[in-house]
């Protein structure tokens, strides 16, 4: 990355999403990462920099789609089908977004593992 973006990703846009959201720290991923793979799903590639996780659910026998829609219509927890962002195997993914409060974060997360724990 061209040092020149990375300041200013670093001094800027960092520090206003992190004071936008309510962060300690910007990089929420790896506490994502450790939640989501104790539910028993998988994370390809870890959230960097980014505000969202995309979860490898191939192991519960659900589509993405039907995925989203069960866990939205049973624990009301929302979700986006792998199949929005590209074709590649996309029918096992979700998208997880945490641009949202801690607070809503956890919930969310507590509700996932709750209705990934139904599936077993």
């Amino acid at each position: 990355m061209e040092p020149r973006l990375k300041t200013l990703i670093n001094k800027e846009i960092q520090s206003s999403l992190k004071e936008k959201f309510g962060y300690k720290n910007l990089y929420m991923g790896p506490q994502i990462t450790k939640v989501v793979l104790n539910m028993g799903l998988g994370l390809d590639a870890k959230p960097d920099g980014a505000f969202y996780a995309y979860i490898n659910i191939k192991h519960t026998g659900l589509s993405a789609i039907e995925f989203c829609d069960a866990l939205l219509s049973q624990h009301h927890v929302a979700l986006t089908p792998g199949n929005d962002f590209g074709e590649h195997n996309a029918n096992h993914y979700v998208r997880l977004s945490f641009a949202t409060s801690i607070e809503r974060l956890k919930e969310g997360l507590s509700r996932l593992a709750e209705f990934v724990a139904s599936l077993n």
